[in-house]
Order: C-alpha cells, then sequence, then structure tokens
C-alpha cells in the first residue's frame, strides 16, 4: 500500500471517528427547530434525548414563537423542582437530583414553529445527546462511501503503476 493511500485512510478514519464523536460530552446543550404535528389540532411537538453523565440536576430553557410547554422523562415523567412560563415565550425548568442515565425532553408548542431548548447541567454533571439511528445510519453509510472510493482509488493506482 502506498504512503498516499495510507494517508488517506487515517484521514478518513479520523473524520469519520470525529463525525461520529460528535454526540459527546459537553457542559451544556442547546437544540433548535420547529415543532412537528401532532394529532392534536393546532399542536406541535419535539423530542430531544440526552444522557446525563453523572447524577446531579439540570436547567431546561425552551423559548418559541408562541405559547410552549414540556417535560421530562425517564422513562417515566420526571417533576421538576422548578418551573416558570414567561410572557416572552419561554418557559424554564428545573431538575435536581436525577440519576445518571437517558432521559427525554418532550415538549410542545404551535405547529410550525421555530424553537430553542437549551439544556445547562448543573456544577458537576455533564450532560451528552444520544444520537438518533439515523445519524448513526448516515455516518456508516458516509463510511462505506469512502471505503469504495478508496477501494476504486487503489485499483486504479495498481492498474497504472
Amino acid at each position: 500500500m502506498s504512503m498516499q493511500t495510507k494517508k488517506w485512510l487515517v484521514g478518513a478514519v479520523a473524520a469519520a471517528s470525529m463525525a461520529l464523536a460528535s454526540g459527546g460530552a459537553s457542559a451544556a446543550l442547546s437544540v433548535s427547530g420547529t415543532f412537528d404535528p401532532l394529532a392534536l389540532p393546532y399542536t406541535g411537538g419535539a423530542s430531544v434525548t440526552f444522557e446525563l453523565l453523572s447524577s446531579g440536576g439540570i436547567t431546561a430553557v425552551i423559548s418559541g414563537a408562541g405559547p410552549i410547554f414540556g417535560g421530562l422523562y425517564s422513562p417515566a415523567s420526571v417533576t421538576p423542582s422548578f418551573s416558570t412560563s414567561l410572557p416572552s415565550f419561554q418557559t424554564i425548568y428545573s431538575f435536581t437530583g436525577l440519576a445518571a442515565g437517558i432521559y427525554t425532553f418532550e415538549f410542545f408548542g404551535p405547529v410550525g414553529t421555530s424553537f430553542t431548548l437549551d439544556i445547562a447541567p448543573t456544577l458537576g454533571t455533564s450532560v451528552a445527546l444520544v444520537p438518533e439511528p439515523e445519524s448513526l445510519a448516515l455516518a456508516l453509510g458516509g463510511l462505506g462511501v469512502l471505503g469504495v472510493l478508496g477501494r476504486r482509488r487503489l485499483s486504479n493506482a495498481s492498474a497504472q503503476g
């Protein structure tokens, strides 16, 4: 195998590793999007699944273009220690005493309006987004394409040399 091919493969593996690790631990999470329609009239919903890497607490702030509300589940509903709705279509939830594990924050608002969810862990607690299955499938598909391109490049180089 030529040195150029080895460098190309190392670069491809490094890029794939970074793509797969993009859901890594962070000090805070911020997710934006629009509310998808639900079965209820004029109501949209969204959810974010994340992993609490250590026991502690979080503060979740939802901002949107209309009235919004939400809740935390793991797999049962978790009662917030504090919540308030502000007149600027912003709702703040605080959760304390959470065990390490996977949680889903589900929230609702007017269909098609935009939202931003910010999750800030308390001091000493860290969170990580749990990748959606579609993201993992896309990353693996990209690796497959890189493999096919690398193989084609190798066969072209051997045919010419």
